[in-house]
Formats: C-alpha cells, structure tokens, sequence
C-alpha cells in the first residue's frame, strides 16, 4: 500500500500484472501467519494448567516433609530443656515458677504426644496425595492422556490449538501451525522473489520507498519463519 502512496502512477505502469500478483502475495502472508498465531494462542497456558496438576502434588512433598522435621524438633526441643533444667538451678526455679511442677513433668509427654499427631496427620496426607498421584498416572494413556484430556475440556476437541497439543503430545493428528507458516514462508519467498527482480528499478524510480529496507525487513522474516519451523 505504501509503494502506491509513495511512488508515481508511472511505477504502476512499469510493474504491470507482477505489482497485483506480490500485492496478493503479501496478504497470503498476512493471513497464513495470522492463521499461524491463532492455533499457537492458549496451548502454553492450557498445557500449564494441565500440568500444573502433578506441579501440587510435587508441591506437597516440601511440606510434608517440614511436619516431619518439626516433630523431630519438637520432641528434640523437649528433652533439651528437661536436660538443661536438671543442670541448672536458676532454670529449674524458672521453669517451676512459669509452668509449675505438674506442667514441667508433662512437658515431654504433650511434646511426644504432639510430634505423633503430626507425624500421623503427615503420613494421612502423604497417602491420599500419592493415591492421587497415583490415579492421575494410571489414567488410560498414562499422565500424557490426562494432559491432552484436560487440554481438550480447557480449548474444546474441535479447537486447532487442541489439534497441535495433540500431535506433539500424542504424536496424531496434523501440525497445522506448521502447515501455516509454510503456506506464509512460500508466499514469502515468492515476494522475496519478485522485490529482487524489480529492485534496481524501483530504487531508482522510487527511492522514497526504501527498496533496500522493505528487502532486509523481508529477509529477516523469513529467517524468523525457518527457525519457528
């Protein structure tokens, strides 16, 4: 649209049919790239939030595993300050004027009770998480199968973004991405093409345009499209 606006009618002239046909070129590159980005739209986040599944269960692991280690300190912290108290008096006056007798005999007893219902509540909790890993897993097709089964509810099965999940999770179906952007490379290379064969002439009929620019902006989408493919 630019060379129209910027070039004299005489340059119309001089391209003829070739200036329709790059014009026709360049919308299909328009369009199969916009095709392209539209399949790409939404898998990483459906793919992420599918995933993100066995990310809470790895999650977890951490945690239960910080019950455990405060148990242990639990009852550790305990029998410290029942040993430091028995080496010293001014503690021992402490302790049995803060808790009393009764409660300083019981420390040990409620800190051993209290590191077992933890470590019960933990190992509770580690089952039912690993029963769901579990079932998670063994799902028909395996944690690949529950992906695409979840990606299929978030983009519908009909969806072409479900369609490119599905090939390179599940190895079927076609890559429509890459079909597009094949379809926008060859249409590329077709006004890559033609920008050459009038080149010389439009740089001297119409320098405004920057020929030399539009062909490097040109070659630099074209390597963009051979590394995405």
């Amino acid at each position: 649209d630019e060379l129209y606006s910027r070039c004299p009618p005489a340059v119309e002239k001089m391209l003829g049919k070739s200036l329709a046909q790059a014009k026709v070129e360049v919308g299909t590159l328009k369009d199969e790239s916009g095709l392209a980005m539209k399949v790409l739209e939404g898998l990483p986040e459906a793919l992420w939030k599918a995933s993100g599944q066995l990310g809470d269960f790895a999650g977890t692991i951490p945690f239960f595993a910080g019950l455990s280690i405060l148990a242990a300190l639990l009852c550790c912290g305990a029998v410290a300050v029942l040993l430091a108290e028995t080496h010293s008096a001014w503690l021992s006056r402490y302790l049995a004027r803060t808790l009393g007798p009764r409660a300083l005999a019981l420390l040990c007893p409620v800190a051993a009770a209290l590191a077992a219902f933890l470590l019960c509540a933990t190992a509770a909790a580690e089952v039912a998480t690993a029963s769901k890993a579990s079932g998670f897993c063994s799902t028909d097709g395996g944690p690949d199968a529950a992906v695409l089964s979840s990606a299929e509810q978030s983009l519908g099965s009909e969806s072409s973004t479900y369609g490119l999940a599905r090939h390179y999770i599940a190895g079927e179906g076609n890559n429509l991405a890459i079909l597009h952007i094949v379809l926008a490379k060859d249409a590329l290379v077709s006004v890559i093409g033609w920008l050459e064969k009038y080149r010389f002439p439009l740089q001297e009929t119409c320098p405004s345009w920057a020929p030399g620019e539009v062909a490097a902006h040109l070659q630099s989408l074209h390597v963009a499209l051979n590394q995405s493919e």
